[in-house]
């Protein structure tokens, strides 16, 4: 009996287009930008955007995740807020604490609050949008207890604290380093384990998933858990 051979499809322009629409789109933006102001695609100016957009987009890492396995949480900047209340209360509240212990705490915090929604949405069925946006608004009135409704201010900062805002070479921000390490861990996540194409599964067709012997209860706790790490 002859083998039979499968020859995966090469996929044209048309099939890609969706995956780079917006690689496309800010490209062409900034070809605009750089019409209208010379100076917009300077070495400086181009770092400092993506120094502000490197939070942004850690959440949109994490928030992706999320989305491949069918869920979405709208609490993410509550998140941020409560865990970096966290972070400051520690540091500010003696000369001397360790940076690595606050960022420990953080990051177990973080977990916390992931572990609490995905019980909600997960064990108890809540639904996502219903259950996120509770939990947006109580992160809220938490992280007025934190910081004592006030921005954190203190005279007790350790000098690794603001290492995200430092350069190097003098060029290259850490935000922005620390930004694409975890872009291309994600991608390769994605495109190379199976875990990834577990949450790509579970996300397209659930039922599908769980006939296939997919745990999608425990993947989708799994993804909730990363991305509340990535607000940490």
């Amino acid at each position: 009996m002859a083998k039979t051979s499968y020859i995966r499809k090469k996929k044209g322009l048309k099939e890609n287009l969706p995956r780079f629409f917006l690689l496309i789109a800010l490209v062409i933006f900034a070809m605009i930008f750089q019409g209208m102001q010379s100076k917009f695609l300077s070495m400086n100016n181009v770092m400092n955007l993506l120094a502000i957009s490197s939070i942004t987009g850690v959440l949109a890492l994490g928030n992706m995740l999320l989305m491949s396995a069918g869920e979405m949480s709208f609490s993410l900047g509550a998140q941020c807020t409560v865990i970096g209340g966290v972070f400051g209360s520690y540091l500010a509240g003696a000369e001397g604490r360790s940076i690595f212990v606050a960022f420990l705490l953080a990051v177990g915090a973080s977990l916390l609050i992931g572990a609490a929604i995905a019980f909600c949405t997960v064990k108890l069925g809540v639904p996502t949008f219903v259950c996120t946006l509770a939990f947006g608004t109580l992160l809220d009135g938490f992280s007025q207890i934190t910081n004592g409704g006030t921005t954190l201010f203190s005279k007790n900062w350790p000098k690794g604290f603001t290492i995200m805002q430092q350069m190097i070479g003098g060029k290259v921000p850490y935000a922005v380093i620390t930004f694409f390490l975890l872009a291309i861990i994600v991608h390769i996540v994605f495109e190379k384990t199976r875990f990834g194409r577990h949450l790509y599964a579970i996300g397209s067709n659930p039922t599908a998933a769980t006939s296939s012997g997919i745990s999608v209860p425990k993947f989708r706790v799994i993804a909730f858990l990363i991305s509340s790490v990535f607000c940490g």
